[in-house]
Order: C-alpha cells, then structure tokens, then sequence
C-alpha cells in the first residue's frame, strides 16, 4: 500500500496538465487570396507558408524584422540598413501620424 501511495504521490502534487498543449500549438489559415499562415496559438507570431503570388516583394524605405531580432531597412537594389532601436521607433511614429 506504501509503494502504490509513493507511486501516486508526484501525480498528486504535480498534477497532470502540461504545460504546452501535444495539439493545437500551431494553427494553419487560409485568406480569400489563397495565402497560407501559420500561427502560433501561444506566442502570436504567424508565419506565411504558402502565397500563390510567390513571396512578398520588399518595399523600399520600409522597416522589416531580422530573424536576428535586429530592425532593417530595405532601401532598394538589394540593400538593407541596420537600424538602431531609437531609428526604427522613429520610423513607427513617422508612420502612424500620417
């Protein structure tokens, strides 16, 4: 009876939720368009898998985020300009004051 009750004991105390869910972590939407997301049900963060116009076009003078976490600006032909972190809030307040 001790040893089934020792057993049970870390169940008891720990419970049995996980903390990430097996299932139902990522979930894949579809736009009108045909564009693929997917998006993380935890953190938010959506990701495009599949875009049957191919993959979005840069636009010039306008600030992406690094897979680095580090703020770019793509100023054409293939450049990209770091920007510090006072730069890319500028750029947010340029912006949405229009």
């Amino acid at each position: 009876m001790r040893y089934v009750l020792l057993l049970l004991l870390p169940f008891a105390i720990c419970g049995c939720n996980q903390i990430v869910p097996p299932a139902g972590r990522y979930a894949l939407f579809e736009t009108s368009k045909g564009t693929v997301y997917r998006l993380d049900t935890i953190s938010g963060d959506t990701k495009v898998v599949y875009s049957p116009s191919g993959w979005p076009a840069l636009s010039a003078k306008t600030p992406y985020k690094g897979e680095d976490g580090k703020t770019y600006e793509y100023l054409g032909a293939g450049k990209l300009k770091e920007l510090t972190t006072t730069e890319a809030a500028d750029r947010l307040v340029e912006k949405y004051t229009k």
